[in-house]
């Protein structure tokens, strides 16, 4: 699995990710699972469907770092 996500797409993806989890926590819905994927991608800085279709926000010269 290869990185896709770059430094800010990551941290958006992060907090937003942690928002929406919460918010259907306290609700009770599914949004909680929904913000608890979006916050994975983050967290594995991979996304399948940048993967599918081909996107990838990582600068050049982070691609190279291990």
């Amino acid at each position: 699995m290869k990185s896709n996500l770059g430094y800010w797409d990551r941290i958006l993806r992060a907090i937003l990710g942690g928002v929406i989890m919460a918010a259907g926590i306290y609700f009770q819905t599914w949004l909680g699972i929904v913000g608890g994927v979006i916050f994975l991608t983050s967290v594995l800085s991979f996304c399948p469907i940048y993967f599918a279709t081909g996107i990838n926000s990582l600068k050049s010269e982070q691609k190279s770092k291990p």
